[in-house]
Order: structure tokens, then sequence, then C-alpha cells
């Protein structure tokens, strides 16, 4: 049976998974403007390069206590037909590609109470949760609990936002005013001075930037880590995600060949590139990305894959000359990414380096 993608988050020290193709975009959480007219699960509404996004504390929107929002704090859109939705999550981690069929769908309420018990630190599993559960799936050592997208996306009523964008122009605030001065409430009233300063940063961010550009131009990116540096590669180019089980050697082989893995009866050889990168990484491999360019199908081992991102070329900049750790000439450029520089492989010239190629007339 195929694997599907699904992104997988924490919220309040619990893992999620969402369908990846319900996934529009992720970013970090930025200023929302609270409306009181809406349901206590709405958190805000969000000007996302002008379109007006409900956005949901998913927390409560699940049945429990909302928590208090932090600078690290997450917001993953989710999208149906002509509908957009936020949803408020603590850290997104990696794309998980999981099977139909290793999702646990017929779990007792009982049965569902002692297996979330552990995993939710709750002692009670609410009718919204059950409602939006999709089931269940381990994955190395965590519990998953897979939720149903469409179910999440469907209390957003369209005729609940017919006002919002009116009481945004009206109260759209200049450079010097506060929010708590304009008859609304304060978006997280109990940050510090310098962190609402942040979110209201991100939230001009992405309600200016590429407000004039072709959406359809951006950019997806896969971002990855290898031995704590951060890498973008192009999306377009990922096959899929693939947790690495077991490895059959390559005899007289380079070592940054590390060998084969069976992929659902494919054969697909796996390659260190950190030798071309200059990048050492001397970890056990766990994680592949499944790269098919051309005629070449081959799995990059990495430690980590953190998240999908959408990029503008505007974003993308030139290669500070500070930056030594990998040859100039496979990277396109850099992006900020978080609190580091993310830089941008040309994967296509990494792969066809001749040195990564089998030495198969040995």
């Amino acid at each position: 049976m195929e694997k599907q993608p699904f992104i997988t988050f924490s919220l309040n020290g619990s893992r999620y998974g969402i369908d990846a193709l319900c996934v529009e975009e992720i970013f970090f959480l930025p200023e929302l403007t609270p409306v009181t007219e809406m349901a206590r699960e709405f958190a805000g509404v969000l000007n996302l390069r002008g379109n007006i996004i409900p956005v949901i504390d998913l927390e409560c929107r699940l049945g429990y206590a909302a928590q208090e929002y932090q600078i690290s704090d997450s917001v993953i859109v989710l999208h149906s037909e002509d509908i957009k939705m936020g949803l408020i999550v603590n850290e997104v981690h990696e794309v998980e590609m999981i099977e139909e069929s290793q999702i646990s769908t017929k779990l007792s309420q009982r049965r569902l109470k002692r297996t979330l018990g552990k995993a939710l630190g709750k002692s009670f599993l609410s009718q919204s949760m059950h409602s939006c559960l999709r089931g269940l799936v381990q994955v190395d050592q965590h519990i998953i609990m897979i939720l149903k997208a469409q179910t999440l996306i469907e209390p957003v009523e369209t005729e609940e936002l017919t006002d919002i964008e009116g009481i945004l122009e009206e109260e759209e605030p200049s450079e010097n005013d506060q929010p708590h001065t304009l008859g609304r409430p304060l978006f997280c009233p109990h940050t510090s001075e310098k962190e609402r300063e942040i979110f209201r940063s991100r939230a001009k961010n992405l309600r200016d930037s590429l407000a004039h550009e072709d959406l359809k131009g951006l950019m997806p990116i896969a971002v990855i880590g290898l031995n704590g540096e951060y890498f973008g590669i192009d999306l377009e180019l990922v096959r899929e995600f693939t947790p690495i089980e077991r490895v059959t050697p390559i005899p007289c082989c380079p070592n940054h060949i590390v060998g084969n893995i069976n992929l659902r009866g494919e054969i697909v050889t796996l390659v260190n590139i950190g030798s071309i990168l200059n990048v050492k990484n001397d970890r056990v491999p766990l994680r592949a990305v499944v790269i098919s360019t051309e005629d070449l199908v081959v799995g990059v081992v990495v430690d980590e894959v953190f998240d999908v991102i959408y990029l503008s070329k505007s974003q993308i900049k030139p290669i500070p000359t500070a930056v030594h750790v990998v040859d100039e000439e496979y990277l396109r450029g850099t992006v900020a990414y978080q609190e580091k520089m993310l830089g941008l492989l040309d994967l296509k010239k990494v792969l066809h380096q001749s040195d990564l190629k089998v030495n198969e007339e040995n």
C-alpha cells in the first residue's frame, strides 16, 4: 500500500499528525487580531498577503484549556476548496510517510483513554478530540494522533467572516498606535514588549511581503538538518521521506555510499553528501530523502526533516563571505530561517558529481 505524507507537530507535549496534502504553508506565530464576536476556539484572524484567515487555538478546538502563546509557536495553514484556516501549534516536526494500514482507527473509548493517557497526560478524551481524531500510529518512540483535516475546517462558516475585513480596515493601526488603544483585546497581553514587537513584525511581513508577486512562482523547499547545519532542497525533486530501517552494504564502494535499502521492492542507494558539502557527519543514518532527478533515483541521508517552506526569489540572498562550511559551488544562495542561515543546495549539481557515483566495475 502506498504511503501518504503527514505533517507532524507537537501541542502541549503531545504529538499529532495531519494530511500534508491539506497543508498550504507553515510559519511562526504572528500577531493576530482578536475578534470577540467569534467562538472561543478562534484565537483571531490574520491578514495573509491580503487574504483574511481565521486562526484557531487547536488546544481549545480539541476541547482542552488554552495555553499561553509563545514566540516559538507556529501556524499551520490548512485549505479545503475555497476555505483557509490556521492552526496554532507548539512545534512542527518532520514529514512522516505513513501507510493507511498503519493507522489504528477501530479503538474503543476505553482503549483510547488507556492508550492516550500517557501521550496526552489527560485523564479523559474530550468529545471534540474524539470527533477530530482519525486514528493513532506508532512512529519510532512516538504515538502520533492523526487528526481529520476536514473536520477541523468544518466549523469555519464563511458568514462569520463577513464583517471581519471591515473591522480590520477600521482598526488598522498606524506605526505609533498600540493595539490596546483601538478598542479591541490585546494579543498575548502577558508577553514582554520585545516579544510583542516580534509578533507584530511577523504579522507585517506576512501582510506585506509577496503582496504584488505571483504566488504561483513560490518555490517549495524542504528544510533538512546535517550535523547541526540547516539546508534547503527543492521539494520538486523529493519523491518521499523515509526512515532507514535496514541497510545492505555495497562492496568496493567509497565511504559516501552508505548502502542499499529496499523501498517497497525498489532498491535505492543511500548517499551521504557530507563529503561533498564538507559537513562531517559520523551519526548513524536514521532518515533519508528519496530524490528523483532525470534518470537518477537516490536516497540522501539526513539527520532530520524539519519543515516545508515556500520562498520567493526576492527572499534568496547572496552567500555571505563569512560562510565557509559549504563550497559555494553547491549553494544557490542563503535564506534566513529561524535564528540560523539556511543554505539552499543545488542538489542536482551535488548528486551528479563523479565522486558520488557507485563504482560498478569493482
